[in-house]
């Protein structure tokens, strides 16, 4: 966590999904050639490694790192620990392409009521993450996103902090069967994030 740039204010707290890369400028090449933007060129941070942030081409902005003396996240998939990211946009095929030419994602296609879900292929969890379609109803105001889970072994109670501690349920918890329950909050500054509470494989 940290402060927003003077830049920034006035902006939504968020937060900020990174990808693993091995060279940051030739990401930014990358990026450009299909289609994205360039929002914060490559940069030092100091020596835990550099980073730099696009949009793609529909609007959805995600960050890359390039390790240093940190290397990236060192607890997921546990409990009370970041878990999944998802980008929610409403031009999928523009995403998947965006995100191919640049990464070299595959995806395996999961269908769902409002269209494809498509996990990100790899990873020791079923995936990496996933494109999915914009859900129905959601405002037109909301921009093209990428959007953090964290796991919990309860979500109604994990809600129930939440609110304690001046945050708000925006969605949720809703069951999704053979996956888990979900709910959609926010945290007192603004910043939204998802909750998941994996169905049990007992």
């Amino acid at each position: 966590m940290g402060g927003q740039a003077p830049e920034m204010q006035g902006a939504p707290p968020v937060w900020n999904t990174y990808i693993a890369v091995t060279d940051v400028d030739e990401t930014s090449k990358e990026v450009e050639g299909a289609g994205g933007s360039v929002l914060m060129p490559a940069m030092d941070v100091m020596d835990q490694g550099r980073m730099a942030i696009y949009s793609d081409p529909a609007g959805a902005v995600i960050s890359v790192w390039q390790a240093g003396a940190h290397t990236g996240a060192q607890v997921c998939n546990e409990p009370n620990a970041w878990s999944w990211n998802e980008l929610m946009t409403r031009d999928v095929d523009a995403a998947t392409a965006f995100y191919t030419a640049v990464f070299g994602w595959t995806y395996q296609g999961m269908e769902m009521p409002f269209g494809t879900y498509r996990v990100i292929s790899g990873g020791d969890e079923g995936g990496r993450g996933a494109i999915m379609p914009m859900p129905p109803g959601v405002p037109d105001m909301v921009p093209n996103h990428w959007v953090v889970y964290f796991m919990v072994t309860d979500a109604d109670a994990a809600v129930g902090r939440v609110r304690d501690l001046g945050g708000q349920l925006v969605q949720g918890p809703d069951a999704v069967p053979g996956v888990g329950r979900f709910a959609t909050v926010h945290d007192p500054m603004g910043g939204s994030f998802m909750i998941m509470q994996p169905e049990s494989r007992s």
